[in-house]
């Protein structure tokens, strides 16, 4: 038991090209995996989805998360991933970034009053 207080578990998935289906499958692996506490999770360039939300909110080891060009102003779940972070006690570190073909723009303030809540 020891062994899983101390362990620190990252996973990196970055630019993953799934069906719909491949990422239920993901989301149900990770939201699952309760062996070993994950930490840090790298997601830059993935689509946001309700299955990462969900995941954010139910992780009480999660204390870093990067998102780099997953988010723009007119991403579908916005504000439930706000909602997602604001319920996620645990997470000290959120990088988050644009890109040349996702603009955050003015989204980017209500995200930052959602964290607040």
């Amino acid at each position: 038991n020891s062994y899983k207080t101390q362990s620190i578990f990252t996973l990196s998935v970055i630019n993953c090209k799934q069906s719909e289906s491949q990422w239920e499958i993901f989301y149900s692996f990770i939201e699952n995996f309760d062996c070993i506490p994950l930490k840090k999770l790298i997601f830059d360039k993935n689509p946001i989805q309700e299955g990462i939300c969900n995941f954010i909110k139910n992780s009480p080891c999660l204390k870093t998360l990067s998102l780099r060009g997953c988010l723009s102003y007119d991403t579908p779940f916005l504000q439930k991933f706000g909602l997602a972070l604001s319920q996620n006690k645990s997470l000290l570190q959120l990088f988050i970034s644009g890109e040349s073909n996702k603009y955050l723009s003015q989204s980017l303030k209500p995200l930052i009053e959602d964290i607040k809540k």
